[in-house]
This record gives structure tokens, C-alpha cells and sequence, in this order.
């Protein structure tokens, strides 16, 4: 298993300038920084949160096959089938609770071969900085209230 990446903690506790606060803050960065991730599916049938990331990955599958994201076929004999995978991450809250097993199933993609198994490649791809940044002129302009959401599926 991986630990989730973050910037090292610059808080160093002298025990002549210990306080609650100082003291919460470093166990607080300690936990973050000690957060495991798995890297595979075999880790996460092995990790001791393994009922959760299976019922993670039984929800974001249905999902998909509601939202019909794919068909199922058989393959031609001229047909190369590309692997999947899944990406695993944790979503903490303020308190560095665990808020929720977060995962994407992700295609091999990097198994194909230009020329081969693509000729073209397309993607209409759009700034998100232009968005975010309209956005919040309009929430500005407009005076609206904002806050910030989790939308389930929102890349399917």
C-alpha cells in the first residue's frame, strides 16, 4: 500500500512550548500523512477497510450501468480489448474523519498503439479556468450564495 502524498509537516513540538492546539494540529498532520491508499484491487481485498471499498466499487458500478456508460459485445477477432482498473482515494472532512471511498474505473489506454489500434485522436476539451473564473464573476455580479459540492459520477 502507498501512503496518500502530502507536504511534509513543518510543525515541530519542543516540549518546553506545548499546547492543546499545537499538540491536536500535529496529530491532526500525523494522520493525514499516514492515510493508506491501495494501489490494486488485490490490496484492497486485503486492507482492513475491504467491506468498504467493495461496497465503493458495487455503487460506482451501478452507476455506470445506469447511466449506460458502456455496451457489452463480443469482441471481433481483429479486435484489441483494452484492461481496466481502478483509482483509489479517500476523501477526509475538516476533522480528517473519513468521509467517503472514493474510486475510478479507468481504462489501459496506454496499450494502444497509434496507427494500430487508433488513427485519430480527439478530445474537445474545454479551459477550466475560463470556466471556474466566469463562474465566480457571475456569483460575484450577481451577488449569489456558493458553496462547494461533491457531484457522484459527474465525469461519466
Amino acid at each position: 500500500m502507498r501512503f496518500q502524498e502530502k507536504s511534509e509537516c513543518d510543525n515541530e513540538i519542543s516540549s518546553d512550548s506545548v499546547d492543546e492546539a499545537s499538540l491536536a494540529n500535529y496529530i491532526f498532520q500525523h494522520e493525514i500523512y499516514m492515510t493508506e491508499i491501495p494501489k490494486t484491487f488485490k490490496e484492497t481485498q486485503i486492507s482492513p477497510d475491504k467491506e468498504k471499498w467493495d461496497e465503493a466499487m458495487s455503487e460506482e458500478i451501478k452507476l455506470m450501468q445506469n447511466r449506460k456508460v458502456w455496451d457489452l459485445v463480443e469482441p471481433k477477432s481483429n479486435m484489441k480489448v483494452l484492461g481496466c482498473r481502478w483509482v483509489y482515494n479517500i476523501k477526509h472532512d475538516e476533522k480528517n474523519n473519513v468521509k467517503k471511498y472514493k474510486l475510478i474505473l479507468v481504462a489501459q489506454g496506454f496499450k494502444q498503439r497509434p496507427g494500430v489500434d487508433f488513427t485519430d485522436v480527439f478530445a474537445p476539451l474545454v479551459n477550466f479556468d475560463i470556466i471556474k473564473f466566469l463562474f465566480l464573476l457571475l456569483v460575484c455580479i450577481l451577488r449569489w450564495n456558493h458553496a462547494q459540492i461533491d457531484v457522484k459520477g459527474a465525469y461519466l
